[in-house]
């Protein structure tokens, strides 16, 4: 299964457990992984994010009553936030 589909299953699952509004924190390596995710550091960039991101975006537009927030973190990072259960994905 490549990563789009993935990421994209993943967030229909926690959609399906919730009824009502939603606010998702999702988190992803600083560094690039094109075409997944470009730009380099803590900052999201403003303009061409990459294919995953855009996904999330789209899946947003769709389903109104959720809202996604990103951040950059190193991977290890992303883990150990994921693991705290501070992140949602």
């Amino acid at each position: 299964m490549n990563m789009q589909k993935l990421i994209l299953s993943a967030f229909l699952v926690l959609l399906a457990t919730y009824a009502v509004a939603l606010d998702l924190r999702v988190a992803y390596e600083d560094k690039a992984q094109p075409p997944y995710y470009m730009g380099e550091g803590l900052v999201l960039p403003a303009t061409k994010p990459g294919v995953s991101i855009d996904l999330v975006k789209m899946l947003e537009k769709k389903i109104p009553d959720i809202k996604v927030t990103f951040q950059r973190l190193p991977w290890l990072r992303c883990q150990a936030a994921l693991k705290a259960g501070s992140l949602d994905g």
